[in-house]
C-alpha cells in the first residue's frame, strides 16, 4: 500500500509540472521558419554572443555567417555595464556594489524592417567587496558578470520564442514590446 502511495505521488507531481508549462531552463521553443538566423553584435567573442549562439545551436536553428542571407537578424544595439557602490563600511570603504548588465536589442526581417524592439533588458547582482581580498573580489565580479550575460541571453531568446513568426510573416507587422 505504501509503494502505491509513493507511485501515485510521483505521478501526480509529474502531471502537475507538465500541466503548468514547466520547462527546464535554457530550453526555448523557437520556430524552424526563422532560419537562417543572424546575430549581429559588436563583440563576436563576448560572453553574450557566445551564449546566444550556443542557445540557437542547441535549438537546431541554423545561423547564417552573412546577414544578407538571414531571414531574421537579432541586432544587439547596445551593451552597457555599471558598478554602483551601495553600502559603505565603518572604515569608509565600499562594502557592497550593485552590478548591472544592460542590453538593448531588436529583431529585423530580411528586408531590414524592425519587427520587434528595440527592447532593453537589465540584470542586477550584488557583490560583496572585501578590501583585504581585492583579487578574489575581482574574480567574483567577473564570474557574476558572465552569469548575468548568460541570463540576459536566455531572456532574449525567451522574448524571441514568444513571437508568432507565422502571423508576423502573413501580416508583415511590427511588434512594439512597450505597447502592451
Amino acid at each position: 500500500m505504501h509503494d502505491y502511495l509513493k507511485l501515485f505521488a510521483v505521478c501526480l507531481l509529474l502531471v502537475l509540472t507538465t500541466a503548468c508549462g514547466f520547462q527546464l531552463r535554457g530550453n526555448a521553443k523557437l520556430p524552424q521558419g526563422i532560419e537562417p538566423f543572424y546575430i549581429s553584435t559588436p563583440n563576436t567573442t563576448g560572453n553574450l554572443y557566445i551564449e546566444l549562439r550556443n542557445i540557437f545551436q542547441a535549438n537546431d536553428i541554423d545561423l547564417s555567417p552573412n546577414p544578407g542571407e538571414a531571414n531574421y537578424q537579432l541586432q544587439i544595439i547596445k551593451q552597457d555595464k555599471q558598478r554602483r557602490g551601495t553600502t559603505v563600511g565603518n572604515d569608509g570603504h565600499t562594502a557592497q556594489y550593485q552590478l548591472l548588465e544592460i542590453v538593448t536589442f531588436q529583431l529585423t526581417n530580411k528586408q531590414g524592417a524592425v519587427v520587434f524592439g528595440p527592447q532593453s533588458m537589465t540584470e542586477r547582482r550584488t557583490l560583496q567587496n572585501d578590501p583585504n581580498r581585492v583579487i578574489s573580489t575581482n574574480v567574483e565580479e567577473k564570474l557574476l558578470r558572465e552569469e548575468m550575460k548568460k541570463s540576459l541571453a536566455r531572456k532574449i531568446v525567451r522574448q524571441i520564442s514568444n513571437i508568432d513568426f507565422h502571423s508576423l510573416e502573413a501580416k508583415n507587422t511590427v511588434i512594439d514590446p512597450d505597447a502592451s
